[in-house]
């Protein structure tokens, strides 16, 4: 077949796809909404990237990597995983949501304080104060956007997004024109981020009166809930903890260096937010139809064939942007071969998100805390031996061995609480190690 022949057949290939099972899918049209808007505002380092390395010297850029890279894990210790209980119980329980949302968020609220005032005493470092209470922000924008998801309330859920993004821009905006610091960004994040917070908490609850109020089995919530926090740890080793570990052994320029690379690897996680907000409620909702392994196996094709196509996209473009327009300040071609890397794991984190519903929906907390840990385990352990080795290639490595991992281990975990998943699973799974490849070899667009 001639190369108009190849680039007509995929095409033809993707507009199948996009009229069978896009147009007419409610959860995949529900969660392309979702992946466009949360993905922009958890992806915000990539987006606002160009402004950010024009405002900050390689250095400042590394320590505001690490201080973003701890807001998550900070916001779901702090919020107790609360977001995750809005969604497990106000998807099911139409009164709850609103509920769950003021205990989660005054909880949220004092943790936070108590650890700014102790932090305080005890004379924590001021970037380690702002990286608590950027933990905290984001705790109740979490909070938030678990109810807007429950209750299908698009609007709210975009139009927090969006005031978000633009607060965003208008800080770095105002930095490069009047060489405002890393500090006075961070300030002024906080700042918006708690009006923000405000104002759509007293939206809510002006708009529940006395529907939003019942009775809710707070502790029995707690119980499991509080089992996802060394989840939530193990996950932040395995997202954020590369680059500590790239402080210890090399030059902080090149934790800025590296997390320019993973974050513009971070593309693939625009269509993992995607997953990880639509999939859970369609998944409780219709387990049976996701149990019969047909509508997870179209599900994997759709989100294989997104990420291959957004990955050739981006390499192709910053391609374009060094050789051309120089938006990426910072930005090398040698850079290329860890984003690839590290786009091909989390590309393997996408597939774990069809097969931890399964434990999460038979509320089995201890399972999926336990594969994150011993994946966390192993990531950190690669970390440490390839890095002095190979420099931040090595980090880039362990992340994809790691997230590889850590979907085998779940996907087996789900198997064992579901025997009937074992039928069919390696045709459900068969699309994977193509489309790894595909992935990977997207590195020939970001080189001459």
């Amino acid at each position: 077949m001639t190369s108009p022949g190849i680039i007509r057949a995929i095409a033809s290939a993707a507009r199948k796809v996009y009229r069978i099972y896009i147009i007419g899918n409610q959860t995949v049209r529900t969660g392309i909404v979702f992946a466009l808007s949360a993905g922009i505002t958890r992806s915000s380092s990539l987006w606002l990237l160009p402004l950010l390395t024009s405002c900050l010297t390689l250095s400042d850029y590394g320590k505001y990597s690490l201080i973003q890279i701890s807001g998550p894990i900070l916001a779901e210790i702090l919020n107790l995983n609360g977001g995750a209980a809005i969604i497990r119980e106000g998807v099911l329980a139409d009164q709850t949501a609103f509920t769950l949302l003021k205990h989660f968020g005054l909880i949220n609220l004092l943790v936070t304080f108590g650890l700014l005032l102790i932090g305080r005493v005890i004379g924590l470092n001021l970037l380690v104060l702002l990286a608590f209470a950027i933990g905290g922000c984001e705790g109740l924008h979490l909070l938030l956007f678990a109810y807007f998801r429950v209750k299908d309330n698009m609007p709210h859920f975009l139009l927090m997004t969006f005031i978000k993004l633009t607060g965003q821009v208008a800080i770095l905006l105002w930095a490069i024109r009047f060489s405002g610091g890393l500090r006075m960004i961070l300030l002024w994040n906080i700042l918006i981020s708690v009006l923000i917070s405000l104002v759509f908490f007293a939206v809510i609850t002006l708009s529940q009166g006395a529907e939003g109020r019942s009775n809710v089995g707070f502790k029995s919530v707690i119980a499991y809930t509080v089992f996802l926090i060394p989840h939530g740890l193990a996950q932040w080793v395995l997202s954020g903890s590369d680059r500590f570990v790239i402080k210890r052994f090399c030059a902080l320029s090149e934790v800025g260096t590296y997390n320019i690379a993973y974050t513009l690897a971070g593309v693939v996680m625009l269509v993992n937010t995607g997953l990880a907000m639509a999939l859970p409620q369609d998944f409780f909702k219709r387990y049976q139809e996701w149990m019969m392994g047909g509508l997870r196996r179209k599900f994997i094709l759709i989100y294989s064939f997104l990420v291959i196509g957004l990955v050739w996209a981006t390499m192709f473009l910053l391609r374009l942007d060094h050789s051309h327009w120089g938006l990426i300040k910072h930005f090398n071609r040698d850079m290329a071969m860890i984003i690839v890397v590290v786009a091909t794991g989390l590309y393997f984190l996408g597939i774990y998100y069809f097969y931890v519903n399964i434990l999460f929906y038979h509320r089995n907390t201890w399972a999926i805390a336990r594969a994150t840990l011993v994946s966390a385990v192993l990531n950190l352990s690669l970390t440490l031996v390839l890095v002095p080795l190979i420099g931040i290639l090595g980090a880039a490595i362990s992340t994809l061995v790691t997230y590889l991992f850590y979907l085998l281990y779940t996907v087996k975990s789900a198997c064992d609480l579901e025997p009937k998943l074992k039928i069919g699973m390696l045709r459900d799974l068969s699309v994977c190690p193509l489309a790894a490849l595909l992935v990977f070899s997207s590195y020939l667009a970001g080189r001459n």
